[in-house]
């Protein structure tokens, strides 16, 4: 099968930004918990799985065109500011 390596560069530069939402939305739910805010955690922990679902679907076309999987980039977690900043950052993301 051929690649097409601008295919191949998208699919990892995905899979990369979706690797990055679940890590600031599982660190982000976190940090939520400890200060008392469970609900709102909760929410982010469902966000990340979503997330991981988006990945777990990357992944499998990625291995379908006879690739390894690779999300070399991933964005560090922003976990300061306030809540309120925390939140819209984690929705732009």
């Amino acid at each position: 099968m051929t690649q097409d390596p601008v295919i191949l560069g998208f699919l990892g530069r995905a899979l990369s930004f979706e690797l990055s939402a679940v890590q600031q939305y599982l660190s982000l739910a976190r940090l939520l918990q400890l200060r008392g805010m469970t609900e709102v955690g909760q929410r982010l922990r469902q966000e990340a799985q979503d997330e991981m679902e988006h990945a777990d679907r990357i992944i499998g076309r990625m291995l379908a065109l006879g690739v390894a999987p690779n999300a070399s980039q991933l964005r560090s977690p922003r976990l300061d500011g306030s809540v309120t900043e925390l939140l819209q950052h984690a929705a732009g993301l």
